[in-house]
């Protein structure tokens, strides 16, 4: 609304949705654009955390296009904040918008 361009650190695991995101603002269909956003909410909360690094690798392995390898002296992410970001990932990939047929 108004920006040039977008910061996404979801875009690895998510690439399709990421840009369909930015098609759709650009080209003014709000109300495509905020429904594929609410979809996006739950993820892009893993930005603001302190395990930052972590949430996305973790994010990347279980969508596939990475592994969950960090490097010292960060740790992946182990017990109740390990499944609490995997059943993030797996309801979004359960639900994950045709971005296809948006485009």
């Amino acid at each position: 609304m108004g920006a040039d361009g977008l910061l996404a650190g979801l875009v690895v695991a998510f690439p399709k949705e990421t840009v369909a995101l930015y098609k759709m603002m650009k080209a003014r269909r709000w109300d495509e654009a905020l429904a594929l956003y609410q979809w996006f909410m739950q993820l892009m909360y893993l930005d603001v955390s302190n395990k930052l690094v972590q949430n996305l690798k973790l994010v990347e392995a279980l969508a596939g296009v990475g592994n969950e390898n960090v490097r010292r002296p960060r740790q992946p992410l182990h017990g109740a904040e390990r499944e609490r970001v995997t059943a993030i990932v797996q309801h979004a990939l359960a639900h994950r918008p045709n971005v296809r047929a948006l485009l």
